[in-house]
């Protein structure tokens, strides 16, 4: 309860133009006291009912008398100040203020009231004991236990193993693999088509060939003729096998023949090199402007005859050394060395036979 005090507050706060003083009492239902206050004059209220003061210190009348008729409105509850049960009961519909408790070591998390309780988890520990295995795809196993347990992988296949990428099974002979040599005797393998078996061949794996493969042809077979070469008498040295008729020959010594072998070119350069074999009869100009040059030698023949023509040309004055090819020898000097005439346009001639090793030369100059 407010005593009479706190009316005179609120008079001289409000700026009150006329009060009736009297014993006064504040309650929440309203002033009660003397009869005789019955008017309060606010300034700026122009209508009566009960008065409302915001959180501005703002002073306004609701229009209706304090304690009945109307509600009024309390944000969404409803109500009137002289029973504000309904208030209550929507504060006392909300959560209160929560308290965190730490109680036991497992379960769910629990609210019960005001309490909330998160029990105190720890961590796991523990021992392996064993793993199971599974039998599959070709593999087995075991597990001795404890806490570092030792796997053992096993499988039931027997004999060779071949895999698919997924899995293990045995290996089919004469289809994945083919028997070892270790039990085959020597010799040269072969390999059955189908199932890859080997084994040693024998005479009739080999084609038959069109000739002996022991001792000595007695015939000699082209295309379209055997010569029968059986009957000839034995050969001496330099003789060549000569066809006699369409199917014999015999050996004879070759005759000289009578045909030339025409003076071809052949290039100047430093060194000259000279192929007999082809050109046995040559002629070469020489250029002036290389001082001199070697003469070498390539397709000698033992018994071989052989000329060369050797020209200066318009100027003349080169001259010429023996090369490679054999072991020069030359008539008159016997020092392996030649002068070359050195007259313009004049012609030299080179001849020389071959023995195997040594090439005897002549050389007749100035021919003009």
């Amino acid at each position: 309860m407010k005593k009479i005090l706190v009316l005179v507050f609120l008079l001289a706060f409000f700026g009150l133009t006329s009060v009736a003083l009297a014993s006064l009492t504040f309650s929440n239902t309203g002033i009660t006291g003397d009869t005789s206050f019955n008017t309060l004059t606010i300034p700026g209220i122009s209508t009566s009912g009960c008065l409302t003061i915001n959180s501005s210190g703002v002073v306004s009348s609701t229009g209706v008398a304090c304690g009945t008729g109307g509600s009024t409105t309390w944000g969404s509850i409803t109500g009137t100040l002289s029973s504000q049960s309904d208030l209550n009961t929507a504060l006392n519909g909300k959560q209160g203020i929560l308290t965190l408790t730490t109680t036991g070591t497992s379960g769910a998390a629990t609210l019960i009231g005001n309490t909330l309780n998160i029990p105190q988890y720890t961590g796991g520990t523990g021992t392996v004991t064993s793993i199971s295995i599974a039998s599959a795809n070709g593999f087995a196993g075991t597990s001795n236990g404890g806490t570092t347990p030792t796997l053992t992988i096993s499988t039931s296949v027997s004999g060779i193993l071949k895999g698919n990428g997924t899995a293990i099974s045995g290996a089919t002979l004469g289809t994945d693999y083919s028997l070892g040599t270790a039990l085959l005797s020597t010799g040269i393998l072969k390999s059955t088509t189908t199932t890859g078996t080997l084994s040693i061949a024998v005479a009739g794996d080999f084609p038959t060939l069109n000739q002996n493969t022991t001792g000595y042809s007695s015939a000699l077979k082209s295309a379209t003729t055997t010569v029968d070469v059986s009957t000839a008498t034995a050969p001496t040295s330099g003789q060549v096998l000569t066809a006699t008729s369409g199917t014999a020959a015999t050996w004879q010594t070759p005759t000289s023949s009578s045909s030339a072998n025409a003076f071809l070119t052949v290039t100047d350069g430093s060194p000259i090199t000279w192929n007999v074999g082809t050109i046995p009869n040559g002629i070469v100009v020489l250029n002036h402007t290389t001082a001199t040059r070697a003469l070498n030698l390539s397709g000698l023949t033992n018994g071989g005859y052989y000329a060369l023509a050797i020209q200066q040309d318009n100027t003349g004055g080169a001259a010429m050394t023996l090369g490679t090819g054999c072991i020069w020898k030359i008539g008159g000097s016997g020092n392996g060395s030649i002068s070359l005439s050195a007259t313009a346009n004049t012609t030299d001639i080179l001849v020389l036979t071959y023995d195997g090793t040594n090439c005897y030369a002549n050389i007749q100059t100035n021919f003009n």
